[in-house]
């Protein structure tokens, strides 16, 4: 009879442990996902709309600047692209990712 009870106990005990540990996964994975209707991401990270992540962002520097080179190393913030990072900070983002948006 103990024996049973005990069994019971460490069925419950195991399904438990499997759901608390399914839940804390499904939510780290689910804090790198974004779209177009959902952009929140952590702080420090934008939304790459199109491959529906948050990445990793840089930020501006405090002084915007007044001339830019017309190197083309594109970068995106807030769905718009920029072709650099200068032209971005000009345009007063705050913070963009690298890449195409």
């Amino acid at each position: 009879m103990i024996k049973k009870i005990l069994n019971t106990l460490l069925i419950v005990l195991s399904v438990f442990l499997l759901i608390v540990v399914f839940g804390i996964v499904s939510s780290l994975i689910n804090k790198n996902n974004c779209s177009q209707e959902n952009h929140e991401c952590q702080e420090n990270y934008l939304c790459n709309f199109n491959k529906e992540k948050c990445v990793e962002a840089e930020k501006c520097p405090e002084e915007k600047p007044e001339v830019c080179i017309t190197l083309y190393a594109p970068v995106c913030s807030n769905g718009k692209e920029y072709s650099n990072s200068c032209f971005a900070c000009m345009a007063g983002v705050e913070s963009y990712y690298k890449g195409s948006c």
